[in-house]
């Protein structure tokens, strides 16, 4: 028997058959598919849009456009990765990205352009959060009341960190990227026995290292059968990024990747424009799975009213967007100082750096009105200033820097908000 690749080959020569894919391209999709395994776990396989929106796809639902938050340095993007959804007959549902199911995994995945540093942080799907016009509720909810939308303005509001885009997929999408791979190889760390009939849930699992097809990883993924329930899932699903991100930096996976692009976008949403698709796959290049940080939102388990949840620790959560979001180490001292004519406006822009780690030394008017945001900060800590405006990316996307002539001693960072700043009404 010919192989298909000898047809293939053969073909070509003469003119016909299938189209030989350009070099780039194929690069370009190993370079995502780096990213899968490095940073998207559950939403891993939707980082494949790159490839659709660089050979003519159109990437998106729709019915949920992108936001029109211009990032800047460092692009945010919330990572769902959804239940699985059952109709009224227990059938599971095909067409998810219009029934909108809870969130079972929430990811922070924030990509700094100018360092090629890429950066995790997981949410607990039962953190206790308020949902704008739904009050106090789990976490997971949020995309099951408005969907990825408002699963975004959720998480932005909880952290303070400015979110640009989404990705999300579904339980197929997730066994379909780890079958691309050829399977994953894992060490489970315990024997996993749990079946729920509602769910179409069936786990069964051996302790021990094995090759994990890709509906033996989500039974993997799905378990919550610890001590502590989400919290050593979520150290389990980095574990197997890791391990994932290994796969697919591995020579054998490049060559069966262009012919199964198709079957993985089909399980894939996202509202990532192609515009952005070139400067996110660039951080694909030279990244290494063991020096991507990952952390867990940190919080206590609670009962209230009856029902489980995870308390998230507002000190902790600050903290942790500080160190793994913007890669700073210690707090940055910033001066807030109003320079437009929107009243309250310096201390809202406090507030929003306050949840994402920064410490925020003073707060009043300038003295004088400035047409565009002006931030100062000393040319050695040129970075700290960067980092501040990457986190005001949500109210101001282009602001000035300027090395103060006389820097502020009891500030690292000074900022002057002007009139170009925009700001969400409630």
């Amino acid at each position: 028997m010919i192989e298909r690749s000898q047809v293939t080959r053969r073909a070509r020569r003469a003119g016909s058959g299938p189209p030989r894919r350009p070099v780039w391209k194929r690069v370009m999709l190993f370079v995502v598919l780096t990213l899968v395994g490095l940073s998207l776990l559950w939403a891993g396989s939707s980082l494949l849009v790159f490839y659709r929106s660089l050979t003519g796809g159109h990437p998106g639902d729709g019915a949920n456009p992108g936001p029109q938050l211009e990032p800047g340095r460092v692009i945010n993007i919330l990572a769902l990765g959804l239940d699985a959804q059952l109709d009224a007959n227990g059938k599971p549902i095909r067409d998810w990205r219009h029934s909108h199911g809870r969130a079972d995994t929430v990811m922070l995945i924030s990509f700094d352009v100018k360092t090629h540093r890429v950066s995790v942080l997981s949410l607990p799907r039962d953190s206790r959060v308020p949902i704008p016009g739904h009050g106090f509720d789990k976490l997971n909810a949020a995309h099951a009341y408005g969907g990825p939308q408002l699963a975004m303005r959720t998480v932005e509001q909880l952290t303070g960190v400015p979110i640009h885009y989404y990705v999300r997929t579904s339980f197929p999408g997730v066994a379909r990227a780890v079958d691309i791979l050829g399977g994953v190889e894992f060490d489970v760390p315990q024997n996993m026995d749990y079946e729920d009939p509602y769910q179409n849930l069936y786990i069964h699992l051996k302790a021990g290292r094995q090759v994990l097809s890709g509906d033996k990883a989500v039974e993997l993924l799905r378990f919550r059968g610890y001590p502590d329930a989400d919290i050593t899932r979520i150290k389990v699903q980095q574990q197997f990024l890791r391990a994932m991100a290994a796969k697919a930096l591995s020579a054998t996976s490049l060559a069966r990747l262009p012919f199964l692009v198709d079957d993985v976008m089909a399980c894939v949403d996202t509202n990532i424009p192609a515009g952005k698709v070139l400067s996110l796959a660039r951080l694909g290049l030279g990244l290494n799975p063991e020096e991507v940080p990952a952390a867990v939102a940190p919080g206590q388990p609670r009962d209230i009213g009856g029902v489980s949840y995870w308390v998230l620790d507002e000190a902790g959560l600050a903290k942790a967007v500080r160190e793994v979001v913007y890669g700073l180490d210690r707090p940055v001292r910033v001066e807030v100082l109003n320079a437009s004519g929107q009243a309250g406006l310096a201390a809202q822009a406090a507030t929003v750096l306050k949840k994402q780690g920064f410490s925020v030394v003073s707060v009043g008017n300038a003295p004088s009105r400035l047409d565009r945001t002006v931030i100062r900060v000393p040319s050695e800590q040129a970075h700290v200033g960067e980092a501040v405006a990457a986190a005001l990316s949500g109210m101001v996307s282009k602001p000035d820097f300027r090395v103060p002539p006389n820097p502020n001693q009891g500030a690292d960072v000074t900022v002057l908000l002007a009139d170009d700043v925009s700001v969400t009404k409630e």
